[in-house]
Formats: C-alpha cells, sequence, structure tokens
C-alpha cells in the first residue's frame, strides 16, 4: 500500500467508499472489514 492515514480525534468514522471492482482493491476492503466488528457489505467484488 503507497498511501496511509493517521486519524486523531474522538470523531466516529464512518460512512462508504466507492473503489473499481478489481481484485486487487477487493483484497484490501476485505481485510479493512475484519477490524470492525459492524456489518460490512462489498458491492461488485469479482
Amino acid at each position: 500500500v503507497s498511501e496511509a492515514y493517521l486519524i486523531t480525534g474522538s470523531s466516529e468514522l464512518k460512512g462508504t467508499v466507492q473503489v473499481a471492482g478489481s481484485k486487487n482493491a477487493a483484497l484490501y476492503a476485505v481485510v479493512a472489514s475484519l477490524l470492525t466488528s459492524d456489518e460490512v457489505v462489498l458491492h461488485n467484488v469479482p
């Protein structure tokens, strides 16, 4: 991964992200979904 984000503060992160439907993009989304106990729905995954 060539980019990283440092998030500071007490605000809750939530929302949606649209990425291309490639298997490489899907891999990062699947791994990121493991970091939350909330429900995650992935669409357009090859």
